[in-house]
């Protein structure tokens, strides 16, 4: 069984729960978030469309954050990224 298959102390996988952890405990990040979600809660949608918009945000913020240069540990990153259940992260960080 892959790691990322398996569940880790309630949270989907280790990588749904690293990613919220690091988010939730880096101010960089959380300057970039604050500005994110005042754009999104002016937003005249829905939740589940502030939600989505959320997912993205996250998603372009990890990417940004995370660029590596060298081949095999960008495959090995790359790889753990398509385990993190966003959705799930996004729910968490109850900013929204």
């Amino acid at each position: 069984m892959r790691l990322a298959d398996a569940p880790y102390h309630g949270w989907t996988n280790y990588e749904t729960y690293a990613v919220f952890t690091a988010f939730n405990n880096d101010t960089k990040f959380n300057r970039k978030l604050k500005k994110a979600v005042k754009e999104i809660e002016s937003c005249s949608c829905s939740k589940i469309e502030k939600m989505k918009t959320l997912v993205s945000v996250l998603k372009e913020i990890f990417e940004e954050e995370n660029r590596i240069k060298s081949s095999p540990y960008l495959e090995l990153v790359d790889h753990a990224a398509e385990s993190i259940n966003w959705k799930e992260v996004a729910g968490r960080l109850n900013v929204i």
